[in-house]
């Protein structure tokens, strides 16, 4: 901050593109009730989190505080905020500590620049200043190849495909394959599932033998996503925490797919259509929708009727520029 204080007529634009300066661990993500945190953190719920697994707040925060050789070499940030002081001793005050920084740290920024309306409101929530954060939907690449492709439905069949990590619990898939699991027998028969996650492969498939299909791959890369997506009906985006704007979203849309979206964090702001968003974390809830679909598979094309479009890269710098020239 010494910079803006040199430099007045300098804009200063920080992107808020995760939990950083709210969460410590960064999920915003209660261990060990596995929930998303609520209201502002006080400290105490920030040392039983990391107490649970196992860690010290120093090196906890390790990577973000330190470079590679991080005994010899603090980054400049973290001796300016004061980081290379905290004790390596859990204290619910160190965690007040951080927290205060952090908004003093933001509240000097021209502009303080959330990716989705649900970050900016986790911000404004923690006591961060709701005077400087505005929604700016982050651009990308996908964007530009956008298409909105009829609905490829096959008979009685609905396709549903999961894409991403299997192996990080607040991702979902845990949750996602409970769901699976759960619906009857007459409604799987008539689904296919394709799912492309990297830990995919622990999960006991004899479980889905009443689906229709299970195609499982480990991972997938970005040039394996038009022969993934191009016979897919819906994307499945089930979050524990309060994921950003996951990418895998955007990929989906990008590739013609809708999304049946968790309520928690940005995926679900893409349509605004309550069709396509399911109450966090509940399976009766998301196996309701699935059954929806289909029941009334011609509802998969209202997708694109609620959703205005991704953002372009040239799109996001338009909108930066609001910011850098404009008051």
């Amino acid at each position: 901050m010494d910079l803006k204080e040199k430099y007045s007529e300098t804009k200063f634009i920080l992107g808020l593109h995760n939990y950083i300066p709210v969460c410590p661990e960064v999920f915003y993500f209660k261990l060990p009730e596995q929930k998303v945190c609520t209201g502002i953190i006080n400290g105490a719920d920030c040392s039983k989190c990391i107490e649970c697994k196992g860690e010290h707040l120093k090196d906890d925060l390790g990577w973000r505080i330190y470079s590679t050789n991080h005994k010899n070499h603090p980054k400049e940030w973290s001796e300016a905020m004061g980081f290379e002081n905290l004790e390596t001793t859990i204290v619910k005050n160190e965690y007040q500590e951080y927290h205060n920084r952090f908004v003093s740290f933001l509240s000097k920024m021209d502009y303080c620049l959330a990716v989705s309306q649900r970050v900016s409101e986790i911000f404004i929530n923690n006591g961060f200043n709701k005077d400087n954060i505005r929604v700016s939907y982050i651009g990308t690449l996908v964007a530009d190849y956008q298409r909105r492709k009829p609905i490829n439905y096959d008979h009685d069949t609905l396709k549903i495909v999961y894409l991403g990590y299997a192996n990080i619990y607040e991702k979902g898939f845990s949750f996602f394959f409970d769901c699976l699991k759960n619906l009857e027998h007459e409604c799987a028969s008539k689904i296919e599932v394709r799912i492309a996650a990297i830990g995919s492969k622990k999960f006991d498939y004899t479980l889905l033998d009443k689906f229709k299909k299970v195609t499982v791959t480990e991972g997938y890369s970005h040039a394996d996503l038009p022969d993934i997506l191009k016979e897919s009906n819906l994307g499945i985006i089930p979050v524990l925490w309060e994921d950003n704007l996951p990418q895998v979203a955007l990929e989906m849309i990008a590739n013609g797919v809708p999304i049946l979206a968790s309520d928690l964090g940005g995926a679900s702001e893409l349509c605004e259509s309550d069709l396509f968003k399911f109450k966090g974390g509940d399976i009766e809830d998301f196996n309701n929708h699935i059954k929806h679909f289909l029941n009334n598979p011609l509802d998969l094309e209202s997708y694109w009727e609620y959703h205005h479009g991704l953002t372009t890269m040239a799109m996001h710098m338009e909108d930066m520029k609001k910011y850098l020239f404009h008051d």
